[in-house]
């Protein structure tokens, strides 16, 4: 009876793997896209998007998710951490209000506010990106490492266990399901905003898209728009398999 599961779950990661190469390959098919989008080709305009292969697109929107997904982990899960800290509580509800903030802002806000400081280019779509996804990932840590059982805590702490094993060996694994669940919400937030960036002059998947809408060439659009809900549809797949293979204790919890 055991058996079945573990070879689901191998299979599950198998496919979270190959996925990426598979989505790799229909981003250099441009025949394909060709006779995807041919029935909706516009009078006069062009049938795909010209400027740059949507390879060379995928390779910018990648990037433009990279950097900002590092700087929210190199953030937001610090800053989660040490808000539930004795040393850090007092400075809560401060924090919890600049993220929240921060969301509650339209994107193409955010993404010209700091237009004047950065300039054009992905610099500005970075920093932008970064402030829109900082609050799922920063709310999912003090959530998780708050909802840790004060009996587990007590429990170790009567072995015996100092400050800093408590962190690491108790709060911190009972709360990384939590952590990697809003991170994985936050970069599918980058990843379907980044789609705005080429309105501040920084290439990416969404490039198809802006150009689409002022030509008026549905084909464009609708290649930009499918190659981003491609993109989101494998990550988060990847992102759950991922979370699964790191806590396999939450996932026994709940077979």
């Amino acid at each position: 009876m055991s058996s079945q599961p573990h070879r689901t779950i191998s299979m599950r990661n198998m496919i979270a793997i190959l996925v990426w190469p598979v989505l790799i390959t229909l981003f250099y098919w441009q025949g394909l896209w060709q006779a995807l989008l041919s029935p909706f080709l516009s009078d006069g305009q062009a049938l795909l998007y010209e400027q740059s292969s949507l390879i060379e697109l995928f390779k910018d929107h990648a990037l433009i998710i990279l950097y900002t997904s590092l700087l929210i982990i190199l953030t937001a899960i610090p800053l989660g951490i040490f808000v539930t800290r004795p040393s850090g509580k007092s400075f809560s509800p401060l924090l919890r209000n600049i993220a929240t903030v921060s969301q509650t802002l339209p994107p193409l806000a955010v993404l010209f506010l700091f237009l004047p400081i950065f300039g054009f280019g992905s610099k500005v779509a970075i920093f932008s990106l970064f402030l829109f996804g900082l609050m799922p990932t920063l709310q999912a840590t003090i959530t998780g490492i708050e909802n840790v059982d004060t009996q587990t805590i007590d429990a170790a702490k009567g072995i015996g266990l100092s400050p800093r094993e408590i962190f690491f060996k108790v709060e911190l694994p009972l709360a990384l399901p939590s952590i990697l669940s809003g991170l994985r919400i936050s970069i599918l937030l980058i990843i379907a905003t980044a789609a705005l960036s080429p309105m501040v002059g920084a290439e990416s998947l969404g490039s198809p898209i802006i150009v689409g809408f002022t030509i008026n060439s549905t084909s464009q659009i609708l290649q930009g728009a499918i190659a981003v809900a491609l993109v989101s549809i494998v990550f988060d797949f990847s992102m759950r398999t991922f979370e699964r293979y790191v806590t396999p204790w939450k996932r026994e919890a709940h077979s």
